[in-house]
């Protein structure tokens, strides 16, 4: 009787000091900057849904796939790593361009404004004097002094 009590208090104390440094390891991991379990659901799903690059309008490639960006960074704001309003999508160049402004240790907290603004721009690109014409009303506090 006796040596089960034993075992059962052993037990007890096996698994109370698992489920502690179980909750602990999942708090380094997340500190770690280590994804959720669900990142690359999540971040397929997102692809889907938003199949094009969202500042080029490129639909990416096997050797350049699009890339889901986290406009908040994930290393600063790990709660939002699965948060669907914190993704947009980003072909490779516009990922490190508009993402993180030319260095991938920056995030870019517009990058949603300044994508939208490049994709105007790409979707209105003159081809034609006339074209150019258009361009410059559109875009004429840019490019007041082009010719």
């Amino acid at each position: 009787m006796r040596i089960a009590r034993n075992i059962a208090m052993f037990a007890v104390a096996f698994f109370t000091l698992w489920l502690i440094a179980s909750r602990l390891l999942l708090v380094d991991a997340a500190a770690a900057g280590e994804r959720s379990g669900r990142w690359h659901t999540v971040r397929g799903a997102y692809i889907a849904e938003h199949s094009t690059c969202e500042a080029c309008g490129g639909k990416g490639s096997p050797e350049a796939p699009l890339q889901v960006h986290h406009v908040l960074s994930y290393e600063l704001y790990p709660e939002r790593e699965l948060d669907p309003e914190n993704l947009i999508t980003l072909c490779p160049r516009c990922h490190l361009v508009f993402g993180h402004l030319g260095d991938f240790k920056a995030f870019n907290p517009l990058v949603r404004e300044a994508a939208a603004r490049h994709l105007a721009e790409v979707k209105s690109r003159p081809y034609t004097k006339a074209d150019a014409a258009k361009y410059r009303r559109k875009f004429s506090c840019e490019y007041q002094n082009a010719p």
